[in-house]
């Protein structure tokens, strides 16, 4: 029988399949109800589109990398919500392919696996996927660090390359706020660790040279900025956005571990389930017990640091989001381990093992699923989070196309609407009433100008406390 089971096709290529089926439900994960799921903008995708659809130095600069994404996504798409998310989306299927490649690397083959169901499904990642904002760069940028360093390290030919990717890795995600301390903990990992000094004391002369050489160039426009705009590196260190009070710490624990739901930043929060913490768990003990390998330096270095950032920082929470994807893939290799260590010599009790394991990673991947369609669909925390308004107003000058429109907003989304001009010959964007066009379209900022007279129509926004998103005034 167990001649039979080893010999057939499917247990042969088991790890392909596996590798492939993790792939497709990654896509499906991030891509399932695209149009449907989230409801609208957040506050942060519309200043996300703002500084990057008006791209200017250095007022784009933080976050760089990301804004040139969505900036190109914008010029070729106009401005949209698909546009918008579009960087996020390409983003986050690179960081799943990766997360998958970079567990395997580290782990086995069954554990990159079952990790990749896992945090493909998770919240956290559903939500950094599917929101127009730089927070997907900077999952992506550490994520690719890692892979780069366990490359480097298992001896893979191309030492150089990977060289040059770590130096890309660290030196663009230095752009994004937080982002420095990222590569701290990567430095403190190489100095502390015998063989991590001893790996970077073979680099050779030359690749030194290539790596100060690459990452000099790639930091310069940010050293530049930060000349021009000290406050800039203010931004970096995210030294406006940490909390200094009891109760806002524990706000921001809430919103990784809690019991209750709400949105935080336009993001579902809890960001971790209990049964994703139970994994994470085990992962820790377990690092801890295994602290001396190089792996263990860097995961609990990355670890220690980034939960005291996304403790101390709730704009900046997502950045923990790169160790818990390892801490649950050392939690899912304790698990198989541990069963496998109670029959070491019986193929049937280790085959038997596969079903809990089954049945607690399916119950997890499908209660994620649903609490992250839940939460958006019904949750008011998390609708409310969101603005429907934008395409509503678009819908709007679309259906006037054959006038001209003045679009009346108010001062602080002028820079965001000023883009559709781009797209609308007819459109003018202003902050008073004029007496030109055909039509006026009123926001909600602007409503106060003309009080005294009735709409000729009225937009409404199921999505809003306030039903009303827009009023219409037509010459007669």
């Amino acid at each position: 029988m167990k001649n039979l089971i080893t010999s057939s096709v499917f247990y042969r290529h088991r790890h392909v399949i596996g590798l492939f089926v993790a792939a497709i439900f990654l896509y499906y994960f991030i891509v399932f109800g695209f149009a449907r799921i989230p409801v609208g903008l957040s506050e942060l995708e519309i200043t996300s589109a703002t500084l990057s659809g008006n791209f200017s130095f250095p007022g784009s600069i933080v976050d760089l990398p990301y804004h040139a994404l969505q900036w190109l996504s914008i010029q070729i798409f106009t401005l949209s919500t698909f546009a918008i998310r579009l960087p996020s989306i390409i983003l986050a299927i690179a960081s799943g392919l990766l997360i998958i490649a970079t567990v395997r690397s580290l782990f086995r083959t069954n554990v990159a696996i079952i990790t990749g169901f896992v945090v493909a499904s998770s919240v956290f990642f559903l939500d950094i996927a599917r929101t127009g904002a730089p927070m997907s760069m900077m999952i992506f940028l550490g994520i690719l660090a890692i892979f780069a360093i366990s490359k480097y390290m298992a001896g893979e030919k191309a030492k150089t390359l990977w060289q040059i990717i770590l130096v890309l890795a660290l030196t663009l995600g230095v752009y994004s706020p937080l982002g420095i301390y990222l590569f701290i903990a990567y430095i403190l990992a190489a100095v502390l660790h015998p063989r991590a000094r001893l790996a970077v004391r073979g680099f050779k002369v030359l690749q030194f040279i290539i790596a100060g050489v690459v990452g000099g160039l790639l930091l310069l426009p940010l050293v530049l900025a930060i000349i021009s705009d000290p406050a800039i590196l203010f931004t970096l260190l995210g030294a406006n956005g940490f909390a200094l009070s009891a109760q806002q710490i524990l706000t921001n624990l809430g919103a990784l571990v809690s019991f209750h739901s709400t949105a935080v930043f336009g993001l579902v929060t809890p960001l971790i389930s209990f049964a994703e913490l139970a994994i994470v768990t085990i992962g820790i003990v377990r690092l801890i017990r295994d602290r001396h390998s190089a792996r263990s330096y860097l995961i609990l270095c990355i670890t220690g640091l980034t939960l005291l950032l996304a403790i101390l920082n709730n704009s900046q929470t997502y950045i923990f989001f790169v160790p818990v994807i390892f801490l649950i893939a050392i939690g899912i290799q304790t698990l198989i381990e541990g069963w496998y260590s109670l029959f070491p010599f019986n193929p049937y009790a280790r085959l038997f093992g596969l079903v809990p394991l089954t049945i607690l990673i399916g119950g997890l991947v499908i209660t994620n699923h649903d609490r992250y369609i839940d939460a958006n669909l019904y949750d008011s925390n998390v609708v409310y989070g969101r603005s429907l308004d934008f395409e509503l107003i678009k819908k709007a000058v679309n259906k006037h196309s054959g006038h001209t429109v003045d679009l009346v907003v108010g001062r602080d989304e002028r820079d965001f609407y000023k883009l559709l001009e781009r797209e609308y010959g007819n459109l003018k964007v202003t902050e008073a009433i004029g007496k030109r066009a055909d039509t006026i379209i009123l926001t909600r900022q602007t409503f106060s100008l003309r009080s005294g007279q009735a709409p000729t129509s009225v937009i409404t926004n199921s999505n809003s406390k306030d039903n009303i998103a827009a009023k219409v005034y037509e010459k007669k």
